[in-house]
């Protein structure tokens, strides 16, 4: 079945032209979903892989509404950022629509040639290399008139009566009516009215209404009705406010104001302080105070010690003066010695001298032997003696034989002495 699902799918893919709206829509999603769910929709991507980003090849993905998608595009979800800003709900609806007809095993790329076409087709029949008929590739292979039209094979050259009837049930342009049984194409009927009733629900251009039933098309108008009242109230630009009633116009403007004043009190440049209270213009501002008091005591960039009081530009000196001991007491770049007290310093002089014994006891490059007192010289000679020793004795590692006793020299079994190229000969 899915052999079989992969030619159609190919077919198409390799016909020689797409309509406009195809091609946008394929360049938009490039351009804006492609970089974490790839361009076949798997999310194998780098950033797609640091965020785990959705695989719209799954079943999970597949048995998701296409409202569920169109809502996940337009407000975000998880680490997703909103597209309600940079998209309009008619892009989202082509998004949703292009996740969707992504399927397993079919190649992203369109090819209008016989060489890449061969190849794709045996990639999609042959799976990890398995070896397909050549009459088998040349029927699916695009057919090219004398004007240079490329026609796509029929599907039934290859289904079988059942793979159609699938194919039917999928709403596959593929699908051959013609050779339904009756059950079969009541099934079907059914099938493509209960897509119609989905597309319609979730808004989207391929909806036909005409074909709703009355109740069907009473429920999809409550539904249209009910997500313009949600959108008004998350304030997304698709919300149309003449067709809120006055109950709901008033909570749609109280859901807004609250929502400008979150933005204002966390700081948000979407704050509008013109609508605020007087009391809700105090708040901010008490809230802004209290946002800077805290940039400042976490040394930020964005502080301003000018709009401190003298208790807290105190503490800020405070706090200040502990993260520069901290950052001398760890050797890092931001230690500023001239600040620290006579108590400090003496710390910080002492955790560099500590840091610097270490890196030479584990021979690393930044030690710097001049700084090492007499006794702490003596213990990295013997332990060097001792490491030297042990590889000579051991026939493993850099050592050097020039710097052992005589007693120690003797004691190296012969087969770990190197032999002198003159010996050799």
């Amino acid at each position: 079945m899915k052999t079989i699902t992969n030619i159609v799918l190919l077919s198409v893919m390799l016909a020689p032209s797409l309509p406009v709206v195809a091609q946008n829509t394929e360049s938009l999603y490039k351009g804006k979903c492609a970089i974490c769910h790839a361009t076949d929709g798997t999310g194998n991507t780098i950033v797609g892989k640091r965020f785990g980003a959705k695989d719209f090849n799954t079943s999970e993905s597949k048995s998701e509404t296409g409202q569920g998608l169109f809502d996940a595009v337009k407000k975000g979800r998880a680490k997703m950022p909103a597209f309600a800003s940079s998209l309009t709900d008619e892009q989202i609806r082509a998004l949703v629509k292009h996740i969707r007809g992504f399927q397993k095993y079919v190649t992203e790329t369109q090819t209008q040639t016989n060489t890449d076409g061969r190849k794709a087709v045996e990639d999609a029949l042959g799976g990890k290399g398995d070896l397909v008929p050549a009459d088998v590739i040349r029927a699916n292979m695009p057919k090219t008139d004398l004007r240079g039209v490329s026609h796509a094979p029929a599907f039934t050259q290859t289904a079988d009566h059942a793979q159609n009837f699938s194919i039917c049930m999928e709403g596959l342009g593929s699908c051959d009516h013609s050779i339904l049984t009756e059950p079969e194409a009541s099934n079907v009927s059914a099938s493509e009215h209960q897509h119609n009733v989905s597309d319609c629900r979730s808004g989207w251009e391929t909806c036909d209404r005409s074909q709703l039933t009355p109740p069907e098309a009473s429920a999809q108008a409550l539904a249209r009705y009910r997500h313009n009242v949600a959108d008004c109230m998350e304030g997304w630009g698709s919300c149309d406010h003449s067709k809120l009633t006055q109950s709901e116009a008033k909570g749609v403007a109280f859901a807004e104001r609250s929502r400008n004043i979150t933005d204002c009190m966390d700081g948000y440049s979407s704050c509008d302080h013109s609508i605020l209270t007087d009391l809700e213009s105090k708040n901010v501002v008490l809230a802004e105070h209290r946002r800077n008091a805290e940039d400042c005591m976490e040394g930020l960039e964005s502080c301003n010690r000018s709009a401190l009081t003298a208790r807290e530009a105190a503490r800020v000196v405070a706090a200040g003066r502990e993260r520069n001991a901290r950052n001398c007491m760890e050797g890092w770049d931001r230690c500023d010695h001239s600040t620290l007290t006579a108590w400090e310093a003496g710390r910080a002089t002492v955790a560099e001298h500590q840091r610097n014994s270490s890196n030479c006891r584990s021979g690393l490059e930044s030690c710097d032997y001049s700084l090492l007192t007499a006794s702490e010289s003596k213990v990295l000679v013997r332990a060097e003696h001792q490491r030297n020793y042990i590889a000579c004795v051991k026939g493993y590692g850099y050592y050097d034989r020039s710097q052992l006793t005589p007693s120690e020299a003797s004691a190296i079994p012969a087969e770990h002495i190197p032999v002198r190229a003159d010996e050799n000969k």
